[in-house]
């Protein structure tokens, strides 16, 4: 779990506080819905609420960079992409493209 998630699950656990939200009873056997709460036989399907409690503040990936730019080699270049092809990420259209053009320059100008 990552640290902003732990955070989140913790304060609520020392400070759950209470639901006040639109809500209705569940069926006994029905699906369960993305959000609901409960306790002993009654559940309640939580019609406000979603698997989404808050919105943490995000960091840009230029705040992540403390070291200086270089270049990947033309073998770091054909490996990140022969992982990322197989991989089930969703990139940006014609990244990998890029990457692939990339090794080839840089194979091409150690000739």
């Amino acid at each position: 779990v990552c640290v902003p998630v732990a955070k989140w699950v913790g304060m609520k656990l020392r400070n759950p506080g209470s639901y006040a939200g639109a809500h209705s009873r569940m069926e006994k056997n029905g699906a369960w819905p993305s959000a609901a709460f409960g306790g002993k036989s009654q559940r309640f399907v939580a019609s406000e609420a979603t698997e989404f409690p808050v919105e943490p503040k995000t960091v840009p990936i230029l705040g992540f960079l403390r070291f200086s730019k270089s270049e990947l080699s033309a073998r770091a270049c054909a490996g990140f992409h022969k992982r990322a092809s197989k991989s089930s990420l969703r990139l940006v259209d014609g990244f990998l493209d890029a990457v692939s053009s990339q090794a080839e320059r840089k194979l091409h100008s150690y000739s």
